[in-house]
């Protein structure tokens, strides 16, 4: 039996899926996989790195010393009763602490028996900045590798945490790995925040022009940028860590301000400017004329299925259909309340720049998705702008002179 119920929180409304027997209740209580409180209660086997026992604010938790070079190393961890049966449970949750001078990228993995690393599992990662902590979240609605061969919840064999080709040594420690069912009492509180109540989507519901800077010469794929266009740095990545970012984007915003003090200026986090990353940005505090986007393309094997410049294993995922189960949709809010939950504790305003799903996804799981996304983000005051007009995600059929009439319902429903 399922309720659909609307919720209202001083005047914020959020459409809740209640599914009998399945909902999280004051109660309910994680279940853990590794506390490393007892030495016993697992079987831990180091792949080329060294772990050890230490104390972290009072409680046990496990250190890993990785190798220099290495392409996976890590730690993987055997449940001692053979398996972790995990079909009632919403997301695996993972607390990391980073003691370097240097941020480190951890990933958490969980799997199937047969799983190598492409099929039966779930993986997910975390940015974690230098002497900070960080929680890194591993819902089931995403998918990870061969998406024909999901995880099966009930028979979870290993959890693997480890880095993914890192290049050099790191040390970092973990701690606490537990499942989770979905629950949005967290959110209460949150939407409780003056700020939650004045937010507005100021953007609004908007389209990408998108391939202008792509073009091998601006222009020649039909879009010229003008002085007044949206935001500093489109995604940065890779050797533009959140670090160097933070620092360059201080003195990108001197520069603006010095011709235009009260514009709106619109700038994301690093790591392609992932939900995940928003933590580790850092804005000037009495610049109050930023808006903060992130973007949103999960899961990736979904929305990108068939691009070629993802890489071989695109190919691999066409086919993959998304049915707004509620293992994916819960990722999908979790994400969303991960992305406002942050615009209320830093007092900023937040904005999807960037969300869609590529032309050789089904229109069908294509529209669903779309819809669902938007209609998410606008519920929670969120602004957006679906990526994009009349391209190789376009909304909009250039050729044919006509809009993709499923997607056009799915931005802009009656």
């Amino acid at each position: 039996m399922t309720t659909r119920t609307m919720i209202c929180i001083n005047g914020f409304w959020l459409t809740a899926l209640l599914a009998l027997g399945s909902i999280a209740h004051a109660d309910d209580k994680p279940f853990i996989l590794a506390d490393f409180e007892d030495e016993t209660a697992n079987e831990l086997i180091a792949i080329q790195a060294k772990a050890a026992g230490v104390t972290l604010a009072g409680n046990n938790a496990l250190s890993i010393a990785t190798e220099e070079g290495a392409d996976y190393p890590g730690v993987l961890i055997k449940p001692e009763q053979g398996k972790w049966d995990l079909s009632e449970y919403d997301v695996v949750k993972m607390d990391v602490f980073n003691p370097q001078s240097v941020q480190v990228r951890v990933l958490l993995s969980v799997a199937n028996p047969g799983s190598d690393g492409t099929k039966n599992c779930n993986t997910e990662a975390v940015v974690v900045q230098p002497g900070k902590k960080a929680t890194l979240d591993l819902p089931f609605g995403t998918w990870h590798g061969e998406t024909n061969r999901p995880i099966d919840q009930s028979n979870v064999v290993s959890a693997q945490v480890m880095l993914d080709r890192p290049g050099q040594a790191h040390q970092f420690t973990v701690d606490n790995i537990r499942a989770e069912k979905f629950s949005r009492r967290h959110m209460a509180g949150i939407l409780r925040d003056p700020f939650a109540e004045k937010m507005k989507p100021i953007l609004g519901r908007g389209v990408n022009l998108g391939n202008a800077l792509d073009a091998p010469n601006e222009g020649e794929w039909g879009v010229t940028l003008e002085e007044r266009y949206f935001d500093l740095l489109n995604e940065p990545h890779n050797k533009l860590t959140a670090q160097l970012w933070n620092e360059m984007l201080v003195e990108a915003i001197k520069v603006v301000r010095r011709t235009n003090p009260t514009r709106q200026i619109v700038v994301g986090p690093g790591s392609w400017n992932a939900v995940s990353a928003l933590e580790g940005l850092e804005l000037p505090k009495d610049d109050r004329n930023l808006i903060v986007t992130f973007h949103y393309y999960s899961p990736f094997q979904f929305t990108h299925q068939g691009a070629s410049w993802v890489g071989g294993n695109a190919n691999k995922w066409l086919g993959t259909k998304w049915q707004a189960t509620r293992p994916e949709q819960e990722a999908v809010r979790r994400d969303l309340d991960r992305a406002l939950a942050w615009a209320v504790k830093n007092k900023r305003q937040i904005y999807l720049g960037e969300f869609g799903a590529y032309s050789k996804t089904d229109m069908e799981s294509r529209a669903r998705w779309t819809k669902f996304v938007a209609d998410e983000a606008i519920q929670r005051n969120i602004s957006i702008a679906y990526w994009e007009f009349c391209a190789g995600f376009g909304v909009y059929d250039a050729t044919n002179n006509r809009w993709r009439d499923p997607l056009k319902r799915a931005l802009l429903p009656e």
